[in-house]
């Protein structure tokens, strides 16, 4: 999978980001496992050092994720490390 973002970080930040990844289905149960990976951009001045590796305000960023599909909607539970957790819904097309 590939993809890409924009969104208004924790401090208020416009930032954005791509990446790629793989999803590994579990069986026949509906039950996956995500893992992607890719480039943050955004995240400058005082805040710089919240992403680990920040170089002209670009972080690498690993997301894993578990989840259940039904059909094309999926409910995800995405890890952000230390950061918390992120919990999604969407239609897989």
């Amino acid at each position: 999978m590939i993809g890409g973002g924009a969104f208004i970080n924790s401090f208020g930040q416009f930032s954005q980001t791509v990446y790629g990844g793989y999803l590994w289905n579990v069986a026949d149960t509906g039950f996956y496992a995500k893992l992607v990976g890719g480039i943050v951009h955004g995240y400058t001045g005082e805040y710089k050092d919240k992403m680990p590796i920040n170089v002209g305000g670009f972080a690498p960023g690993v997301i894993p994720a578990i989840g259940y599909r039904l059909g094309p909607v999926r409910i995800e539970t995405q890890f952000l490390w230390t950061s918390g957790l992120m919990i999604t819904g969407g239609i897989a097309f």
